[in-house]
């Protein structure tokens, strides 16, 4: 497998992470079960905790697996955004996916805690509050929840690479998730374990994961073009303009410069065609038709400079 090859596959499964995120959080919560409300009972919560202790268990392991491909989909997201010179929102996909994968470490571990010893403690109030706290943790959650998909909703649209029907979906996405911190009531489907909580917000979310995640897949980024594959990545490379106009290899050099130096041929997605000035007839004092000096266009050069710790080389591709 060439170095070609394996940078093809590690960025299409990081792009890919979205949709396998899908997959374990809804196998994860098919085991889990439906926890028990908000001051729920202690026989209800020795039922469920104690009586699906197996359940819980490998539920855990299933959303804890789901968490690392959430914080995989969040760094293809802030790779493509930095390819697309969208800085700050990749600052803000950075902040958000952090504390929400800690915020969710934290209540996975919780319920695991319950189902594996608390719950046989037999203290009731601990294992009530506890519960609760679960609860409040998911609202809570909503907050940075709705920061990461406006970070990859605003800027994947800012960089031109989703439609404005795609954008709408995704504050409307916004919207939903963000209301989801609202959800205080004492009871019904506005309380911490209401229905909204519990499935509509997730589910927003979800969707919103697996559709972008598979928009990351279709999207070429300028870490996959020619140039950027050469060097194995998009990152500290710098492009410029040369005047060659071979189309093979033509030599390798070394340089002084401690810089390996990489000269492609004329890729039209990094350096545009020249456009040769068409030429003008003109008249002579004396009536006689001249030719203006006629421009022509000179084949262009990528040249993609990349630092390296090796011993530095030139490779020219005019």
């Amino acid at each position: 497998m060439d170095a070609s090859t394996t940078v093809n596959f590690w960025d299409r499964l990081w792009r890919s992470s979205g949709i396998i995120f899908g997959i374990f959080f809804v196998l994860a919560y098919v085991f889990y079960g439906l926890q028990p409300k908000v001051g729920a009972s202690a026989d209800t919560l020795v039922s469920f905790y104690d009586g699906q202790r197996m359940r819980i268990l490998m539920a855990t392991m299933l959303f804890g697996t789901s968490v690392l491909f959430l914080l995989w989909f969040a760094a293809a997201i802030r790779s493509v955004l930095h390819d697309a010179g969208q800085g700050g929102w990749v600052a803000a996909a950075t902040a958000s996916s952090a504390a929400l994968g800690g915020m969710l470490w934290v209540l996975v571990a919780v319920g695991a805690a319950l189902a594996y010893s608390i719950v046989g403690l037999g203290n009731n109030a601990l294992t009530s509050g506890l519960n609760d706290i679960v609860w409040a943790g998911i609202v809570v959650s909503s907050l940075p929840r709705t920061i990461l998909i406006m970070a990859g909703t605003f800027g994947l649209w800012r960089a031109k690479l989703i439609s404005n029907a795609l954008f709408g979906a995704g504050v409307a996405a916004i919207l939903l998730v963000l209301v989801g911190c609202t959800t205080w009531a004492s009871d019904g489907i506005w309380a911490p374990s209401g229905d909204y909580t519990r499935f509509v917000s997730p589910i927003v979310g979800l969707v919103w994961i697996v559709v972008f995640s598979g928009v990351l897949l279709t999207r070429r980024s300028p870490s996959t073009t020619p140039c950027a594959r050469a060097t194995g990545g998009a990152g500290g490379v710098v492009v410029r303009e040369t005047e060659r106009d071979a189309a093979t290899p033509r030599s390798i050099s070394r340089v002084p410069t401690g810089e390996r130096r990489y000269s492609w041929a004329h890729h039209p997605q990094i350096c545009p065609p020249q456009k040769a000035s068409s030429p003008r007839r003109r008249t002579s004092r004396k009536g006689l038709p001249t030719r203006s000096p006629t421009t022509t266009s000179k084949p262009v050069r990528c040249a993609v400079h990349q630092t390296s710790s090796s011993a530095s080389t030139r490779r020219e591709f005019p």
